[in-house]
């Protein structure tokens, strides 16, 4: 099979946040482009040895074929082909990171041939941005379903404290003794050290009496996690940080009200309070308190379920973002000085 004109990367060999987006985009992408594209990675229609032996080749009507990158390792070896190896490729790179990268990050960041930021914040902390563009959730993929007639509260990511995990816990155990008929589910890994931390978490509950009424069902494949979103009321993310936050989104999309704390583009999931609430950091208290307003009435979260919904299809699509770099491509592709004939085959 002949590489196509656009590779968008993944190099890790389990889904993580930024493997969803890519994987997202590319699916809406591949929609809606006059060309192929490809997703390099373990899991993915292209190994990386694949790439590097067949990528001299210039592809199919463009002058050059384009990576898009996400992470180190990703910038690393797109420059090694293009400037080791010689290949005919540009760079591509998104950041949705909300702090200073370090030196060796800034240094790749500064080779690229396009910078894409996700958020205006992400923006301020780079060198030089070529475009911004939030990402957005396949409406097409998360849906809301028959919602669970207990109240359902989920929270999705890694087990760990940037995550916020012991916010949410700890919230949980104010309020669900209140709300006796609601039912917490974590789903996400707790990866090493931070198997500690996650029974720290469940021996907290178990102290409160609240083990039964909070479940933790570890990692889940995505076809799975969407399904239970479909069916849950509250999408909880209370991250100490986030880049982004596309679980808050997706939440949106399945018809959830959402409970955010203030890091990366969680805020925006709100939609002012019309979709759920935000809670400043690592603010047990203002959690507990925002969880409980939720819960409390049923009428007003079916309302915000409804507009949540709304919410993602007309301003979080993700028709936007594809379309956003397919015209970034575009313009890359135009500045090369050699004509160029768009390949009109899928």
């Amino acid at each position: 099979m002949a590489l196509p004109p656009v590779i968008v990367t993944n190099f890790k060999r389990r889904i993580t946040g930024v493997t969803s987006t890519a994987l997202n985009v590319t699916a809406r992408q591949r929609a809606l482009a006059a060309y192929q594209l490809g997703l390099c990675g373990p899991t993915a229609e292209f190994s990386l040895s694949q790439v590097l032996r067949q990528g001299f080749q210039r592809p199919q009507g463009q002058p050059f074929r384009i990576w898009h990158v996400r992470r180190n390792s990703e910038m690393a070896w797109g420059l090694f082909a293009k400037r080791v190896l010689r290949q005919p490729i540009r760079l591509v790179f998104t950041s949705a990171a909300i702090r200073r990268h370090s030196a060796y990050p800034r240094w790749l960041i500064g080779q690229m041939d396009a910078v894409v930021a996700t958020s205006d914040i992400a923006a301020s902390l780079l060198g030089r941005v070529d475009c911004i563009q939030g990402h957005g959730v396949d409406t097409d993929k998360f849906y809301p379903g028959v919602k669970a007639a207990r109240p359902q509260i989920l929270c999705i990511g890694r087990i760990r404290p940037e995550k916020g995990t012991d916010i949410l816990v700890d919230a949980l155990c104010q309020v669900l003794p209140r709300h006796p008929d609601a039912q917490a589910t974590f789903i996400g890994r707790a990866k090493g050290r931070d198997a500690a931390f996650l029974a720290a978490q469940q021996a907290k509950l178990a102290a409160a009496g609240l083990d039964r009424q909070v479940r933790w069902l570890g990692e889940l494949p995505a076809e799975q996690t969407a399904k239970m979103l479909a069916s849950a009321h509250i999408l909880a993310a209370t991250p100490r940080y986030e880049g982004f936050g596309l679980t808050a989104f997706e939440g949106l999309a399945a018809g959830c009200a959402v409970l955010v704390s203030q890091t990366g583009a969680l805020p925006l999931a709100a939609v002012g309070g019309r979709t759920g609430r935000v809670v400043p950091l690592a603010d047990v208290e203002a959690t507990a308190l925002a969880l409980a307003d939720l819960l409390s009435d049923t009428k007003r979260l079916g309302h915000m379920q409804i507009a949540a919904r709304q919410a993602a299809c007309t301003d979080f699509n993700l028709d936007q973002e594809a379309k956003t770099l397919l015209d970034l491509y575009e313009r890359l592709w135009a500045k090369s000085s050699k004509p160029r004939v768009l390949n009109q085959g899928l």
